[in-house]
């Protein structure tokens, strides 16, 4: 279970689960709320609480992350990964042919990177593939510039403990 107080200790909101909860994100309108547990679920709540949606999935979902704009959420696991608009209905499926470490938008949300243990998709919301980035490690980080037409990946050296940065650029 999640619950939602204000500054003075007022309870807002319940958001009930039936195992434990794994996490949670507010959009930054506060208007909808979005909680994931170990049942396998992502729920996405109105801001009193309310559900909207819930999105299945056969295995425990990592960390959804919502877009700059408030209107979509990417979520993965394993070798796949699936946009959503903020109410909860699917809008893209982002398949991988590696397994995916990890999620995050550019600052306008209208691009997706999809980080994986050997690479780096760019994707764009329509579930569009724009350029596939491939390493030879795992990438942790991503950072656009503020044009947004290049972007950096920082990778691991697993075997000495080091990294690297790769530059691409992503104007297309």
């Amino acid at each position: 279970t999640a619950g939602m107080w204000n500054n003075t200790g007022t309870q807002l909101a319940i958001m009930r689960h039936e195992t434990e909860v794994k996490g949670v994100h507010m959009t930054t309108d506060g208007s909808r709320v979005i909680t994931w547990s170990q049942e396998d679920t992502v729920n996405i709540w109105d801001s009193e609480g309310n559900p909207i949606a819930v999105l299945p999935h056969t295995n425990q979902w990592d960390d959804p992350i919502i877009n700059p704009n408030d209107n979509m959420i990417v979520t993965w696991k394993d070798q796949a990964a699936w946009l959503w608009d903020i109410d909860g209905n699917p809008l893209a499926d982002l398949p991988s042919d590696d397994e995916i470490i990890g999620a995050q938008w550019n600052p306008a949300g209208t691009h997706v990177l999809i980080r994986t243990y050997y690479g780096a998709d760019l994707w764009d919301t329509n579930g569009v593939l724009l350029k596939t980035m491939l390493h030879d490690r795992q990438v942790y980080f991503a950072q656009w510039n503020k044009e947004e037409n290049r972007l950096l990946t920082f990778y691991s050296q697993q075997c000495d403990g080091g990294g690297g940065t790769m530059l691409w650029d992503v104007s297309n």
